[in-house]
């Protein structure tokens, strides 16, 4: 845990915040796609779930 804190301020402190900023917009980006992927398919999961009760 430790050596994460120290990696995390470690970037913080790196100068070229260009890729810090890029890393965190590809981050921001992937939990985009995360929330509208489970937004779409939450219907479809529930259904496949209700389906596997109903057969038990």
């Amino acid at each position: 845990m430790y050596m994460l804190v120290n990696y995390l301020r470690n970037l913080t402190r790196d100068e070229e915040g260009q890729a810090i900023t890029e890393y965190a917009l590809i981050i921001g980006l992937i939990v985009l796609v995360v929330i509208i992927a489970i937004t779409a398919l939450g219907g479809k999961i529930n259904e496949i779930f209700k389906a596997l009760v109903d057969q038990l």
